[in-house]
């Protein structure tokens, strides 16, 4: 992923989580406080559509290689870093419907 594609809200996952069905990301710019955050995607786990999202991660920080951000957990500060190179950019991609997750075809 690039710098420009985050910045774009572009959905990433991270390098190792890349199964169908698994959360992406997406950074976000608040309408009313033009604060930014990074929004999870909950996906669905056979057509990875996303079918819900909220609040997960308050950007800090976005330089030339890498956003830095802050949650709480348990009411405990906790700080990140992610580096652009290790996301990849999620693309909409449509599955025909089947029953059986390992029959799934990309139209």
């Amino acid at each position: 992923m690039t710098k420009q594609e985050f910045l774009n809200g572009k959905s990433f996952r991270s390098k190792t989580s890349l199964d169908v069905g698994s959360c992406s990301y997406k950074y976000k710019i608040g309408k009313d406080t033009k604060m930014s955050f990074i929004e999870k995607e909950i996906r669905h786990g056979k057509t990875d559509k996303v079918i819900l999202s909220d609040h997960h991660l308050n950007v800090t920080e976005v330089t030339d290689s890498t956003f830095s951000g802050f949650t709480f957990v348990m009411e405990e500060e906790v700080n990140v870093e992610y580096s652009f190179e290790d996301l990849v950019v999620v693309d909409e991609i449509e599955y025909k419907q089947h029953d059986n997750v390992e029959d799934m075809i990309v139209s």
